[in-house]
């Protein structure tokens, strides 16, 4: 009797029958649902101004494309998202409402375009205008121009606009003693500037799919599709902007070349005026030259600037602000949307800072390995170049020989044969000369 009393107490205590009707996951709900939202708010809120001109999530959008009835209404140019850790632009997240009299018309054409109601027009100066050439020397140096581009609350158009890893901008720039500089001149038709970040219903849809306790999966979802940041001001227009390529040993012949001078040069190359440098001209490579907006096959500068307004690029973010201020928004997503957002970014610096000490580490290393270089000898007052390989500091630090012979005089170092060592700390080279074998 105990037994069986047991026994009932056991199926009294069981785990009930399953649900007649199952649930589905609600984490796979909410991302099937944003998916289908994110598919609809692209066909609505395409196109906008990037980097190279109008396009939709990186595809360039031709004129051919553009709703007709869209054809006076100024490009979106202010709204879009921003990723700030990669650069990308992504949809627009604000809603823009075509009523009233607000306008801009082009001084080229005449041509008469109506904005969103809210958006305005700073002013802009002709220093905004200016060529601006920026050089750097290292591949740490480029890449530290996106994090102080960040940390002032902005981001740079053209070849700034996506950020690049640093092995990839040494491979491409600095390998074989070589530097780089980056020239840009603006073409600017306006600024546009938004103060109530009133969010479209899409952006709204997006939002609501958030549950109020963090979750990192639909969060990141969220900012791979809307980003972490709301452009609120920008500068739109057109660009002419050059890449050069140069030997870092520029600098180094007897100050042939400041920073004033070669500043001077950048800027002469854009503009297309006469250098005066033959040593500056035969050392460097332009190896990128574009222009953004407008029609980048157009040869002709006037008839570029012309059709600019049809097809401007975005020139430069000025301002920009997280998800997480933005006040329409439930505290308690706000400050999911900042966590993640921080450790968004702080995933990104870190890959960064890895990716240099890892390159500090191959250089080091480098510096001690085998190396190839030249020696010069003044011979009648001509300097001759002779190319050499240089062995490591292992083998070379009690002094190896090269295949060059130095003479000076009849009675002091005649055809004595050129020596080096490597310095054990450093992996210096100095140059040695044997006398009487030793």
């Amino acid at each position: 009797q105990t037994e069986d009393s047991d026994y009932i107490n056991q199926l009294e205590n069981a785990r009930g029958s399953p649900k007649t009707k199952c649930s589905r996951n609600e984490i796979r709900t909410r991302r099937e649902n944003s998916a289908i939202n994110y598919e609809e708010a692209k066909n609505v809120l395409c196109p906008y101004i990037g980097y190279k001109g109008v396009e939709c999530l990186g595809s360039i959008t031709r004129g051919r494309n553009l709703i007709a009835e869209n054809a006076t209404r100024l490009p979106i140019g202010v709204g879009m998202t921003l990723d700030i850790t990669t650069g990308t632009l992504l949809l627009p997240a604000l809603e823009y409402i075509y009523l009233g009299n607000n306008y801009w018309t082009d001084p080229i054409s005449n041509t008469t375009y109506q904005a969103p109601r809210g958006v305005t027009f700073p002013t802009f100066s002709e220093n905004d205008n200016q060529p601006v050439a920026r050089v750097f020397l290292t591949a740490t140096e480029l890449s530290n121009e996106w994090k102080y581009e960040k940390l002032r609350g902005s981001w740079l158009g053209g070849e700034f606009g996506h950020s690049k890893s640093l092995a990839d901008i040494y491979s491409r720039f600095f390998s074989n003693n070589q530097a780089t500089a980056i020239t840009q001149k603006p073409y600017v038709l306006y600024r546009l500037r938004v103060e109530n970040l009133r969010l479209n219903k899409y952006a709204k849809q997006a939002i609501a799919q958030l549950p109020t306790t963090y979750n990192e999966t639909l969060y990141n979802d969220f900012l791979r599709n809307w980003g972490t940041h709301i452009v609120q001001q920008s500068l739109i227009g057109g660009m002419h902007e050059q890449q050069v390529l140069f030997k870092d040993c520029i600098f180094s012949f007897n100050g042939a070349i400041t920073s004033d001078n070669l500043d001077d040069y950048l800027k002469k190359d854009i503009l297309s005026e006469t250098l005066g440098n033959s040593f500056y001209a035969d050392r460097r490579k332009i190896s990128v030259d574009h222009w953004l907006g407008g029609d980048s096959t157009e040869k002709n500068e006037t008839r570029w600037q012309q059709i600019l307004v049809d097809n401007p690029a975005l020139l430069k973010i000025e301002e920009y602000v997280p998800w997480s201020d933005v006040i329409e928004i439930d505290p308690d997503v706000r400050n999911n949307l900042r966590k993640m957002i921080q450790s968004r970014t702080a995933a990104a610096d870190k890959v960064r800072i890895d990716e240099e000490n890892q390159m500090n580490e191959q250089r080091v290393n480098g510096s001690f390995l085998t190396k190839t270089g030249s020696i010069g000898l003044l011979n009648n007052g001509q300097c001759d170049i002779i190319p050499a390989t240089f062995g490591s500091v292992k083998d070379c630090s009690e002094g190896c020989p090269t295949n060059t012979q130095i003479n000076i005089n009849d009675d002091f170092l005649n055809n004595q044969q050129l020596w080096y060592v490597r310095d054990e700390t450093t992996g210096f080279i100095r140059a040695r000369a044997r006398i009487d074998g030793s």
